[in-house]
């Protein structure tokens, strides 16, 4: 029967008593490794008294530390207090140690001896671990730190043999590598030594091939240069020969000239072709052959009036051309269509003097010496029919001008039989123009110029009293104050007036030229006296930029004034040349003409071009009489021009002429064309090339 239980240390004991046959036994102490046994209950039948309840085991709560009172047999308790579970973690024997334990409880209990367990070296170090605490920590202590030390230093060991295996393996590794590394850069040290020596040979050969090649280019070249040399001298060697035929071509029309004109304009107009192909201006000497031949052939000539011609203009816009003249018949030629018949416009009484057109091609006005001036409408049908006739004038009508808005017609005249020397102003506006007339009085002899300056201001008129009128076109009544000019000591017989209507120039028998500012506060102050002239000038003309001005006298020549310089007198180009006085002077609209008409039955043509404009001028040789009337086209291609005749009955045609060099070898290839065969013009050429090369 078990008594008690007690706990010392951390180790179980279990105090029991029996009872034997042969009386109580007690037993102390025994190992807690011994199983708990259960003593079989007595029965009660048999009168065996009944088993002890268990003792109880006393312990404090870990937790909370309230003691806790639990059977000794239980494996675990709640702690009251704070609720924890306790585990009394008894030991459980296995199988085989509570079946020894058994045998052994069997034998004492039949009183066998018992022979004590055998103490294990583990339970004996503990033993004497639990007797001697701080001995046995130091112990483990030292131990742990021995163990510890060892450990560290096999790791150590360890980690350090690894690491130098790694590192062997690495040195291994590295030295593989290193050693595969020299047999690729052996490798590559031989291919690259492969590929510079025939980097080397492709560079021998490279440069071997380049040297061939420069020498091939160079032979190249110099074979180009000697062709280009060769070809040059061909090329020269032909264009002498081609100049030299031109050359021979000029000759030969000048030969030809008065025997077969029309050979003449054939070999002249090829030589102008010629230098023109060879980028050369034009032999003057071949254009005055073809000029003066075309005009023994004919040239382009307006048949139709009978005696003297006095009258020429040319409308704004280029298509109509006027003639007029003794055989007191005005002619209308429409330009864009010459072969057509002209338009006569009869009924005049006397001389037709003047012609002008109006500013938008409208009116035409033409004056008589009978004293009457014609309207004619170029608006209708027929011109000719029903012209309006403005009279008034009791002598001639000499001049007349239309102002540049279309609405004044100026016309002035006079003569020695007659006492009426006015001027008299026309309002074209009117429906009426002969109903109102502006009478502009003034001069005490005959009006021998008269103009209506460009800006539209002033009504200029001159005459043999050796005076100029301006009357103010814009004032409300014209001729009621007037600006008299004084300076000519003769009669004055030109105005013109510059193309921006600040100057005014006027000439006269006295040999000299007036300027005068009409921008000037006193017009009539003293003029700038252009001087130089030895004889009558009454011819003046502005060029269209008004620089120039040019002038034409009874001295036979004409003088060019350059407005711009700072004495006009001292820069005057003098053209010499003609055989008589000169009638009329005129500019090309592009500057590059001047035109002089002459009483030598000749017109010339003055290069403004050339570097010197006063030499070798072309001359236009044709008219019969002397040249008395000249107009140029607005777009300065032709020339017209007329001339009186030694006899009123005599045909005298109306002749034009070609300013432009393209339409003068035009009209000479038409001209040559129509009466020149072929195979004649290819033996004309083949003549003159087989004389110039014998020549060379």
């Amino acid at each position: 029967m078990v008594h008690a239980a007690r706990r010392r240390g951390s180790r179980q004991r279990i105090g029991c008593v029996a009872t034997t046959p042969s009386g109580p036994r007690r037993m102390k102490d025994m190992p807690s490794e011994f199983p708990r046994l259960a003593t079989p209950r007595p029965d009660a039948s048999a009168g065996v008294a009944p088993r002890r309840r268990p003792p109880k085991r006393r312990l404090r709560c870990p937790l909370c530390g309230n003691p806790i009172e639990a059977d000794a047999a239980a494996d675990e308790v709640v702690c009251a207090a704070c609720g924890f579970v306790v585990r009394l973690r008894l030991t459980n024997p296995s199988g085989n140690a509570a079946a020894e334990a058994k045998d052994k409880l069997e034998s004492w209990l039949d009183g066998d001896p018992i022979a004590p367990r055998r103490i294990t070296e583990r339970e004996r170090l503990w033993a004497w671990c639990r007797k001697r605490p701080w001995l046995s920590l130091t112990v483990a202590m030292t131990t742990a730190a021995v163990l510890a030390v060892a450990v560290a230093g096999a790791t150590g060991y360890w980690y350090a043999s690894r690491q130098l295996s790694e590192a062997q393996d690495t040195t291994r590794e590295s030295e593989r590598r290193r050693q595969q590394a020299e047999l690729i850069a052996a490798e590559q040290a031989r291919l690259a030594q492969e590929q510079e020596q025939q980097a080397l040979a492709e560079t021998a050969a490279r440069k071997q091939a380049e040297q061939e090649r420069r020498e091939a280019e160079r032979q190249r070249l110099e074979a180009q240069r000697q062709r280009q040399i060769a070809e040059r001298k061909q090329r020269e060697s032909e264009r002498l020969g081609r100049l030299a035929l031109a050359r021979q071509l000029i000759e030969d029309s000048q030969k030809s000239l008065a025997e077969n004109p029309f050979y003449s304009v054939f070999q002249a107009q090829e030589s102008i072709r010629v230098m023109l192909g060879e980028g050369r201006s034009p032999d003057r000497r071949a254009e005055q052959a073809l000029r003066d031949a075309l005009s023994l052939v004919g040239g382009q000539m307006l048949h139709g009036h009978r005696g003297g011609i006095h009258a020429i203009a040319v409308s704004r816009a280029g298509r109509w051309l006027v003639t007029g003249g003794q055989d007191k018949v005005a002619r209308l030629w429409d330009m864009n269509a010459p072969e057509r018949a002209p338009i006569a416009l009869t009924g005049h009484q006397g001389w037709i003097s003047c012609a002008v057109f109006g500013p938008n091609d409208r009116w035409l006005v033409t004056t008589d010496f009978d004293g009457a001036a014609r309207l004619w409408d170029l608006s209708a049908a027929d011109p000719s029919a029903a012209p309006t006739v403005l009279q008034g004038h009791e002598g001639r009508v000499t001049v007349a001008a239309i102002s540049p808005d279309g609405r004044w017609l100026l016309t002035a005249g006079g003569s020695y039989d007659a006492d009426d020397n006015t001027a008299r102003l026309w309002d074209l506006a009117d429906r009426d123009p002969g109903r109102r007339v502006v009478e502009l009085r003034g001069h005490a002899r005959p009006i021998l110029a008269a103009t209506i300056t460009p800006d539209g201001h002033w009504a200029v008129t001159a005459g043999q009293d050796k005076t100029i009128r301006l009357f103010d076109l814009t004032a409300r009544h014209p001729a009621a104050q007037q600006i008299i000019l004084r300076g000519h000591e003769g009669w004055i017989s030109g105005v013109a007036a510059s193309p921006n209507g600040r100057l005014l120039a006027t000439c006269g028998h006295d040999g000299a030229v007036c300027l005068w500012d009409l921008r000037e506060p006193d017009s009539a102050a003293t003029p700038v006296v252009l001087r130089g002239h030895q004889g009558w000038v009454n011819a003046l003309a502005f060029s269209p930029d008004g620089r120039w001005l040019v002038s034409g006298s009874f001295d036979n020549t004409a003088r060019l004034w350059d407005l711009s310089a700072e004495d006009p007198a001292a820069a005057c180009v003098v053209f010499a040349g003609h055989e008589g006085r000169i009638q009329h002077v005129a500019f090309s609209p592009d500057q590059r003409w001047v035109i002089t008409g002459s009483h030598d039955k000749t017109i010339r043509l003055w290069d403004l071009a050339g570097a010197d404009p006063a030499a070798a001028p072309v001359i236009l040789r044709g008219h019969a009489g002397p040249i008395t009337a000249l107009a140029v086209s607005p777009d300065g291609k032709w020339l017209a021009s007329g001339s009186t005749q030694t006899a009123d009955e005599r045909a005298n045609p109306v002749r034009l002429w070609d300013l432009q060099l393209d339409d003068l070898l035009e009209t000479a290839r038409r001209t040559a064309g129509h009466r020149l065969s072929n195979e004649v013009r290819r033996q004309l050429l083949l003549e003159a090339a087989q004389h110039s090369e014998s020549l060379k």
